[in-house]
């Protein structure tokens, strides 16, 4: 496993035992890209994973951040 997946594993357990709640496909791959420093889009997120840019824009990412 590399850095950013061991962060982003702890993110998870850390999220699941405070609130519950998983993080899905989609906003795992977002957390990831943003671990790795991969400069990506959420257009070419969205693209790559299928989904509508503005779902992943409006929707999805801010819920992160």
């Amino acid at each position: 496993m590399t850095e950013a997946e061991d962060l982003l594993e702890f993110f998870e357990e850390l999220l699941f035992s405070t609130k519950k709640e998983h993080l899905s496909d989609l906003q795992r791959a977002i957390l990831l890209a943003s671990l790795q420093d991969t400069r990506i889009t959420y257009d070419q997120l969205a693209e790559q994973c299928g989904y509508s840019a503005k779902y992943v824009k409006q929707d999805i990412a801010p819920k992160l951040w």
